[in-house]
């Protein structure tokens, strides 16, 4: 058996190889990359909102009768709400504040995988526009109140089949 660092040498030699093959496993690899991103930007996402989250944060959603104490329970509800979103296209319209509160208003096209979002006026398979503005009220440097205005709009209705009337 080789030594250790020979063995070291030959992995880095084959990664390199890999690189610049133009290989199946190749286009493979890169047909996999979009899963990475999005695994990379989940990561980010929690990373970030242990960050901005105080531990004690309250996250509403009025119009849904959702509200949500503490921030890992905050995080969770946001990763379920997202994770019911199938490609969901995100467009910031606007974001501004102040040391103690902060707009931001985005919109978000998707169809709803039918479940992960509480009480939203929509069904599965629904092509939707979610329009949402957050007030975010700030406290030591971190967002210790959230609140959701959001407006939701059925862009197109699923397909379902049409019910047979019975006999």
């Amino acid at each position: 058996m080789a030594p250790l660092a020979d063995r070291s040498a030959t992995l880095a030699d084959y990664s390199v190889d890999l690189a610049h093959s133009q290989t199946s496993s190749d286009t493979m690899f890169q047909s996999v990359m979009p899963a990475v991103s999005v695994l990379e930007a989940h990561s980010s996402f929690l990373t970030t909102a242990r960050d901005i989250y105080a531990t004690n944060v309250t996250w509403v959603a009025p119009s849904r009768n959702v509200r949500v104490v503490g921030r890992d329970a905050v995080i969770r509800q946001q990763v379920r709400e997202v994770g019911g979103m199938r490609d969901p296209e995100f467009t910031s319209l606007r974001r501004n504040g102040n040391p103690r509160q902060i707009i931001d208003e985005f919109s978000v096209r998707f169809v709803y995988a039918g479940d992960g979002i509480v009480n939203a006026p929509i069904e599965c398979g629904d092509f939707i526009e979610l329009k949402r503005v957050r007030i975010l009220e700030v406290h030591a440097g971190r967002v210790s109140y959230e609140t959701c205005i959001e407006n939701w709009t059925v862009l197109q209705p699923a397909t379902r089949p049409a019910l047979i009337p019975p006999l």
